[in-house]
């Protein structure tokens, strides 16, 4: 067979060439439109983490059984032998709480003297340079003599409180909270020379002007709070966190859970207000009036959402059994306790279990005083992490985080929230503050935080994320009780190609 010696092509029409170069163009653009697509897209993946909740109690800023310490101002006493006995103090507790009993017998009928002030200045200096979170208690009396120690005029507590107030906001940062009015026996507000509705009012009022508003002030009882407000309400019209007195003012009970009383906390009439949380009566007589035990501790769970409850248990009795103490005490958000009174009652918590009926509780088989301390007050967990990404919708990516509150209370000061993405490769972090105020995350609830992670700016790479909160005012990490958890808790691992 002949072949030809050259292939004949026929010359490409105009028309077609144009078409080719159009196709050949939208080819060309689409690779280009892709390839930068992929670089302001690159696939985003995430792996979560394992949580589970652990059954250790935490040592965490304002709440948990506290250590009780008690001071005598005096003249008698040089700079040395305070600082010693600080010194002793501190290195025989591990505990973050502290109740200062700080007490003024020796200047009853007097000004506090320079060498008094300070020696409370250096008190509390001590303790707060040790990183303590402080109760104060300031008194007149240890001995249940208090309608004998207490000054002879009202006028005098009121210039006390005048003279240590400017010490007391200089350490504002490690003060949690003020108990009482000064007066009564073990400065319990009872058995006192100065227990009337306008005493009361009055040294509140006096404290509220003269302290540092982030500092919590408490009365002995439910009543007492109740004849200084004015009102059956929480709060009574205040705002949460707004410095009012109100919004400051919560509760201290020596004698929690110690009968079906507490002790005279509460009462055997029923007081209708509480129970409809309705402020029914104009008379400020009324208010002095004690409820129920059902009722007043319906009155405290609305109450100590916002401000802090806490005391000592006493007298082992049915009241403090183990069931009957949960109960009661996470209904009243309660955040401290006595570490050593009553110790019968914490004995007996110590040899009773929860029992394992509950294969997947995380404190089955735990005994009861473990698993008190590990509420008293706030208890975070993260419960869950996942991320989700659509990045023709939003350029950044959106992790959400599951965090509850499984303590008796919510935390009452406010911290500070990170997320931090850690390279692999690189080692660079990438800090990020969240807007997330954890006060409003109340005992037994969930939030699900939403934050936005810069997935266009970060690297191609694998990051490990981590989520940790802070105390500012003592720079301490609050734990969370994650299984494995330290200062941080790692989220999982996000990855961009």
């Amino acid at each position: 067979m002949n072949r030809p010696d050259s292939v004949f092509l026929p010359p490409i029409h105009p028309l077609g060439r144009r078409h080719f170069l159009f196709i050949l163009f939208t080819i060309l653009l689409l690779s280009i439109g892709g390839y930068l697509l992929y670089k302001i897209c690159r696939p985003v993946s995430f792996s979560p983490s394992h949580f589970a909740e652990s059954s250790l109690p935490l040592q965490n800023p304002y709440c948990g059984f506290y250590q009780l310490y008690g001071f005598r101002l005096s003249e008698a006493q040089s700079t040395d032998e305070i600082k010693k006995t600080c010194e002793q103090y501190l290195s025989a507790t591990d505990r973050n709480l502290i109740l200062l009993e700080i007490n003024l017998a020796e200047y009853a009928n007097q000004p506090l003297t320079q060498t008094a002030l300070k020696e409370l200045s250096l008190l509390l200096s001590e303790f707060s340079s040790a990183k303590k979170q402080l109760i104060l208690r300031f008194l007149y009396d240890w001995d249940g003599k208090a309608l004998e120690t207490e000054p002879e005029k009202r006028e005098q507590i009121l210039s006390h409180m005048k003279q240590v107030s400017p010490i007391i906001n200089t350490f504002a940062p490690s003060i949690f909270l003020l108990q009482g009015t000064w007066t009564g026996n073990c400065g319990e507000m009872t058995q006192t020379n100065y227990g009337s509705a306008n005493d009361l009012i009055c040294f509140m009022n006096q404290l509220s002007r003269l302290t540092d508003p982030q500092i919590f002030l408490s009365v002995r009882t439910p009543a007492q709070l109740r004849t200084i407000t004015g009102s059956f309400q929480a709060l009574a019209g205040s705002q949460p966190y707004d410095g009012t007195l109100s919004a400051r003012l919560g509760l201290f009970n020596d004698g929690m859970l110690g009968s079906v009383f507490d002790y005279g906390t509460y009462d055997d009439t029923p007081l209708l207000a509480l129970s409809q949380s309705e402020d029914i009566s104009s008379s400020p007589a009324d208010y002095s009036e004690k409820g129920t035990r059902k009722e007043e501790i319906l009155f405290q769970d609305r109450l100590c959402r916002y401000v802090p409850n806490g005391g000592e248990v006493i007298v082992d009795n049915p009241c403090n059994d183990l069931g009957n103490a949960i109960s009661d005490l996470s209904a009243m958000h309660v955040s401290y306790l006595n570490q050593e009174h009553d110790e019968a009652v914490l004995n007996k918590w110590k040899h009773t279990s929860l029992g394992t009926s509950s294969q997947d509780s995380a404190y089955s088989g735990c005994n009861g005083y473990d698993y008190i301390a590990a509420h008293l007050g706030y208890r975070y967990v993260i419960r869950q992490a996942s991320l989700s990404y659509s990045p023709w919708k939003n350029p950044a990516a959106k992790l959400s985080l599951t965090l509850e509150n499984t303590g008796f209370a919510p935390a009452y000061r406010r911290f500070q929230t990170t997320l931090l993405l850690k390279n692999k490769e690189t080692k660079e972090e990438t800090e990020i503050s969240l807007d997330f105020d954890n006060r409003t995350l109340l005992s037994e609830a969930s939030t699900i935080l939403s934050i936005s992670l810069p997935v266009k700016e970060l690297e191609q790479g694998s990051y490990e994320l981590y989520f940790s909160m802070t105390d500012p005012a003592s720079t301490q990490k609050i734990l969370l009780a994650n299984e494995d958890a330290s200062e941080s808790i790692f989220l999982g691992r996000l990855k961009k190609n």
